[in-house]
């Protein structure tokens, strides 16, 4: 028998979803300005390689952690673990870079310039994952949920205005709410598999990013904001952007962002205490 009411928790939930979303690009685009997007021209190295990085090797390693751990790269959770793997890195990771002593400077320039790529990249990568009917489920929430308020967040900041310490709880909050939804509305057989795939993706990047910097004799700062910046996504976007679509898309997503931050926080810690 079907659930009468599950229309309604559907229709709430995309809109909790929605909003949430909403709130955590408003955050990223009040949190950066127009002028992070340029990049002085001795770092333009480094910005080729953190979105190659990011946008060409991590959905790579995404496939490969999907066919190593027996996800069917037709089915549910390796399209959702591809799709994570073209998240737009996060501006939380400027907090972290703060704490783990990494290029600050670096890190806003990487992180403007990949949210504004990953922005033009994500409404073909999903228009290429599900069919071309579905292209205008995807362009109004894309439009209405990513571009706008990213957008309208940079023109607020250029004008001066600041959301304060309470824009990154808030932001941190709305993420939260996104991931929980996410893992609890998907949750089913083959998690576990998502799980090490995941955990696979963050353990290869990190040493991906480790070698590259000290191949490339980066400095150790600079080797730090790279690491960060390609491991950081912001998985709630993607998640946002399919709420029409089968909820076993987002447990890969939600676990890659959770785990991500988790990884993160070891390398802050491991770092603090070589110092």
């Amino acid at each position: 028998m079907v659930d009468p009411r599950q229309p309604r928790k559907n229709v709430a939930m995309t809109f909790i979803l929605s909003a949430c979303l909403f709130v955590v690009m408003l955050a990223q685009g009040l949190t950066l300005r127009p002028a992070d997007l340029s990049v002085p021209p001795h770092d333009r190295g480094l910005l080729w390689l953190s979105l190659a990085l990011r946008y060409v090797l991590t959905p790579i390693l995404a496939l490969v952690a999907g066919f190593i751990f027996g996800l069917d790269l037709n089915g549910h959770h390796a399209t959702g673990l591809t799709l994570a793997a073209f998240a737009v890195p996060s501006v939380a990771v400027l907090p972290l870079v703060a704490v783990g002593g990494a290029a600050l400077p670096q890190a806003v320039f990487l992180t403007a310039i990949g949210s504004a790529v990953g922005l033009i990249l994500l409404p073909l990568v999903l228009w290429l994952t599900f069919t071309p009917a579905d292209l205008g489920m995807l362009f109004w929430p894309w439009l209405i949920y990513a571009v706008i308020p990213f957008a309208a967040g940079l023109g607020l900041r250029s004008l001066g205005f600041n959301g304060g310490r309470w824009l990154p709880i808030i932001s941190s909050a709305a993420i939260g709410v996104i991931y929980l939804i996410a893992l609890i509305k998907g949750w089913g057989p083959g998690i576990w598999a998502v799980m090490q795939a995941c955990l696979f993706l963050a353990i290869a990047l990190v040493t991906i990013a480790l070698l590259l910097g000290r191949r490339l004799a980066l400095p150790d700062d600079q080797t730090a904001t790279l690491t960060f910046t390609t491991l950081l996504p912001m998985a709630a976007l993607p998640i946002g952007l399919t709420t029409w679509a089968d909820p076993q898309l987002w447990p890969p997503m939600a676990i890659w962002g959770i785990l991500a931050y988790l990884g993160a926080g070891l390398l802050i810690i491991l770092r603090l205490r070589r110092r």
